[in-house]
């Protein structure tokens, strides 16, 4: 968009943004997810919500639909939803990180995993195995 400011791109880029909304005001949790993100971390945050936009933008083009997209878009901006139980004090260093801190950090996804369970999201399977895949 800020290299190529051409109206097609920004008529993506409203469009993308409408869709955006309205399935943050279709799923209230999204929108509290990425509250409790902000406020415990804001790389973080800035992070999964940049990666949202670009995964999105990737999925639309190669053909997934509006379900598959929803879904999609979701999965990507809580996917470090987990990190809200780890302490900023290992989020946020400025040095070099110690094996066990590296070890909390890799437990992220299955954190991110219960949360969503215990705040009632049905995962699917799917989404299951590629949120823990990673944590591997």
């Amino acid at each position: 968009l800020y290299t190529d400011p051409k109206t097609e791109t920004i008529e993506r880029t409203k469009t993308y943004a409408y869709n955006m909304i309205d399935y943050i005001l279709r799923d209230p949790m999204v929108a509290e997810s990425l509250i409790k993100i902000a406020v415990h971390e804001y790389y973080t945050y800035t992070h999964s919500v940049n990666v949202a936009a670009v995964g999105t933008l990737f999925a639309q083009n190669i053909g997934f639909g509006e379900s598959e997209l929803k879904s999609f878009c979701s999965g990507i901006l809580l996917h470090d939803v987990g990190k809200t139980r780890i302490s900023t004090v290992i989020l946020e260093k400025k040095t070099k990180i110690t094996k066990e801190e590296f070890d909390k950090i890799k437990e992220h996804p299955q954190l991110g995993v219960e949360i969503l369970k215990e705040s009632g999201i049905d995962l699917k399977n799917e989404q299951l195995s590629c949120t823990t895949k990673f944590a591997a």
